[in-house]
């Protein structure tokens, strides 16, 4: 006589299965969040070395060792005597990412002229020109390390052309090693993945409060976790990279992203980090060290 299961066995069984299944679902989801995490970091770690190699390229620099812009803001100041002047600083002065074209002829064969790309343009010929005429397409040579792994999910599938935006401060004309405290300012942090100040049309800039010439202050975006607690992902001048932990009632972790605009602690400590200052945190506030 063959020996079968009861059914209080089986229903045990199907108990232990069920809670292993889940076990491992929360295991493996944390790892591949975490391995998305540290992709990013690398990501930002290679966008550092790419803009310090590209700066210290005297001939593609015009034999002035010119850090790489943010932007290409200079083209703003295309009217009367300026337009010689803008000409010559983007040949040896473009952007990480060459977001604002110009008119057409100028650049290489971008046929619409005038307007900005965005990290969520829809136009491919576009978003192609902003990454390769970039200053550091070059080095960087592919798409993927401009993009965090995380964006495109958190974004409902929709791919955005980059995931980082460049210190404002950079768009200053800085000699490369000229200033202090390369391993306390910020060169690049991260796009707020849910939309937001992400959206705009200078989103390949972090124009940290006091220099955001349009009066909408930026911070620093909280897109990953540490354990239970939001973080943010920024890479100094230097190339090393940091966690930044979320303070106050934004710190445990959730799905959704935190509401920077009404935070002027957050604005303060991006001003900190893009100025190379001193801060402190206590678990719960940052707060500048004078």
């Amino acid at each position: 006589m063959k020996k079968a299961f009861t059914l209080i066995e089986m229903l045990i069984v199907i108990a232990i299965v069920s809670v292993l299944a889940g076990v491992m679902i929360v295991t493996f989801s944390g790892s591949t969040e975490s391995a998305r995490a540290a992709q990013c970091m690398s990501n930002m770690r290679n966008l550092a070395v790419a803009v310090s190699s590209a700066s210290l390229n005297k001939e593609a620099m015009q034999s002035e060792n010119w850090y790489v812009r943010a932007s290409d803001a200079v083209w703003k100041d295309m009217v009367g005597g300026y337009r010689k002047r803008a000409k010559e600083i983007y040949r040896y002065r473009r952007g990480w990412i060459s977001n604002y074209p110009g008119p057409a002829g100028w650049n290489q064969s971008m046929s619409s002229s005038g307007r900005v790309v965005s990290a969520y343009d829809s136009d491919p010929q576009a978003v192609t020109y902003a990454l390769t005429n970039g200053a550091i397409w070059s080095i960087m040579g592919k798409r993927d390390g401009y993009i965090c792994p995380s964006h495109a999910s958190a974004r409902g599938g929709q791919t955005p052309a980059w995931s980082y935006v460049m210190n404002s401060r950079f768009d200053d004309d800085i000699l490369y090693g000229s200033f202090g405290g390369a391993s306390k300012t910020v060169m690049f942090a991260e796009l707020p993945f849910g939309g937001g100040d992400g959206e705009t049309e200078a989103d390949a800039v972090l124009a940290y409060p006091n220099d955001d010439a349009q009066g909408s202050p930026e911070s620093i975006a909280f897109n990953h976790r540490d354990g239970k607690k939001k973080c943010a992902h920024v890479v100094f001048a230097d190339g090393s990279a940091k966690k930044i932990i979320a303070c106050g009632a934004d710190a445990g972790y959730k799905k959704g992203w935190i509401d920077r605009g009404s935070n002027s602690e957050y604005h303060d400590l991006t001003e900190w980090l893009c100025t190379g200052k001193d801060y402190s945190f206590d678990g719960n506030h940052y707060r500048k060290i004078d």
